[in-house]
């Protein structure tokens, strides 16, 4: 098991990733999940952010862009002009996963023909990360075609391309299936990064859910919590986790204040937890 830190976390902050991976090797991360937004930004040259890389001893798991495979022709068209921009990226950065952002509509507001048409595209995607030796991670998130695990399960077989894997967002799989032990037990074959935040949030309206979409960063989003102090409890599915060997990465996906402090607390938390469960890393620093 190894443990990276999402660089959305610090979408507000002026540190560069040049800034941003040494501290987080100091703090003991295997890895940075990168925000395809910062590949963006100007002067940014992948090669010396790959040398960076190197030289503290952090992969790069996964590049997390939006794509959008349910939306009208033209973002559709935006979407694979992304996706040849961050399949290059993640050439360059030595990354195995992009993640799969379905786009902005849920399971229950596509009809039969719209589906059918976000497979296909889909299918599409997959065929293009497969020429590059890439894996699409579909990240489980409100709003999405894999806001649930019926849907993620149907959208896995329809597609039927080796390379489509999930992104597992475990909160928000537990928001609506309230079993982290049942979601992974029925999900964990495709199973290959996995998403770990905690939050305080009351659902009775969700039209101001805090954690649907925000392809920005603009958001402050103060019910965001540490692992060990949210309404899900992780240790059941911690625990699940190292009894199943599971061998990738754990990505901290922080939405709050200081996020350096949340990378420090919850890398001690979660190796801390995971000890006690009985694995030992060979490959986890520390």
């Amino acid at each position: 098991m190894k443990f990276s830190f999402c660089s959305i976390a610090f979408r507000q902050t002026k540190e560069s990733l040049y800034e941003i991976i040494p501290v987080l090797a100091e703090i003991g991360y295997d890895g940075i999940e990168i925000w395809a937004n910062h590949l963006s930004e100007d002067k940014l040259d992948l090669e010396d952010l790959t040398f960076c890389l190197e030289t503290h001893g952090l992969t790069v798991p996964m590049i997390s862009p939006y794509f959008n495979i349910t939306g009208n022709q033209a973002e559709w068209e935006a979407t694979l002009v992304s996706a040849a921009k961050v399949f290059e990226y993640a050439q360059i950065l030595k990354a195995p996963l992009v993640r799969g952002f379905t786009g902005f509509l849920g399971s229950d507001e596509v009809d039969k023909k719209l589906w059918a048409t976000a497979v296909g595209r889909l299918s599409l995607l997959c065929d293009l990360a497969t020429e590059e030796g890439l894996s699409l991670a579909l990240e489980t998130h409100p709003r999405t075609l894999v806001d649930n695990v019926p849907s993620v399960l149907r959208l896995m077989a329809d597609v039927q391309r080796p390379n489509l894997v999930l992104n597992l967002d475990i909160y928000h799989m537990w928001e609506v299936h309230d079993d982290p032990i049942w979601i992974w037990n029925q999900l964990k074959t495709h199973v290959r990064h996995v998403h770990a935040k905690n939050a305080v949030i009351e659902l009775d309206n969700a039209a101001e859910y805090p954690l649907f979409h925000d392809k920005k960063g603009l958001q402050e989003i103060s019910d965001i919590t540490f692992l060990d102090d949210g309404n899900m409890n992780y240790e059941p599915f911690l625990s699940v986790l190292v009894s199943d060997d599971y061998d990738s990465y754990i990505s901290i996906e922080w939405f709050g204040s200081d996020p350096l402090e949340a990378a420090e607390h919850e890398l001690t938390w979660l190796k801390n937890h995971i000890r006690k469960s009985g694995f030992v890393s060979t490959d986890s620093k520390g």
